[in-house]
């Protein structure tokens, strides 16, 4: 990289995207429960691009180029990330197609909770699922632990999916996208 390239703007997409990947990375996030593991941290990236992605759509942006660029982008880290994991070149193909498939059937999710008479109650119970899929499903079941707290990080969501239908194309690439978040008064309760 060229000294002087480090002075230069970021394009509107890279603006838009570091947005996104700075909010999903917020310490508070996973004192509020999500695993600060790689997988928390892809749910985490997965859910705040879906926040922009639903806003771009609403702003009929959902399939123009910025929309597209954005979530190739998302992909295109992803790639880069596990090579730098080590993952074979053999096998990143395979696990980039799992973690479409992931991003989907998680976006489809959360458009029926936000969608939900009672979204927050339905928030809660996706990020459940999706956070910790090792949970038994049953919550009568005596090997169930002690609930998770998800509650918080599911009303900041829907927090930033309210505040989100203000801002205009031009915001989300300029990378004004989400307001910085302050740690919670209580963290979570850690599963073991």
């Amino acid at each position: 990289m060229k000294f002087w390239n480090f002075f230069k703007k970021k394009p509107p997409i890279e603006r838009a995207y570091a947005a996104l990947a700075k909010a999903a990375r917020t310490p508070a996030l996973y004192t509020m429960g999500a695993p600060d593991s790689f997988d928390g941290r892809f749910d985490m990236m997965v859910l705040h691009l879906h926040l922009v992605l639903r806003r771009l759509r609403a702003l009929g942006q959902g399939r123009a180029p910025e929309a597209q660029s954005l979530f190739d982008h998302f992909f295109t880290t992803l790639d880069e990330a596990l090579r730098e994991m080590g993952v074979g070149d053999l096998s990143v193909g395979k696990k980039i197609r799992k973690m479409a498939q992931a991003y989907y059937g998680r976006a489809a999710a959360y458009d029926v909770a936000f969608a939900a008479a009672d979204p927050q109650t339905a928030l809660t119970a996706v990020l459940t699922r999706n956070l910790y899929p090792e949970l038994p499903e049953s919550p009568e079941s005596p090997e169930t632990p002690a609930p998770i707290a998800l509650d918080a990080l599911a009303a900041h969501i829907l927090e930033k999916e309210h505040s989100l239908r203000a801002h205009t194309l031009a915001q989300i690439m300029a990378g004004d996208i989400f307001a910085p978040l302050s740690a919670p008064a209580q963290a979570a309760p850690k599963i073991s």
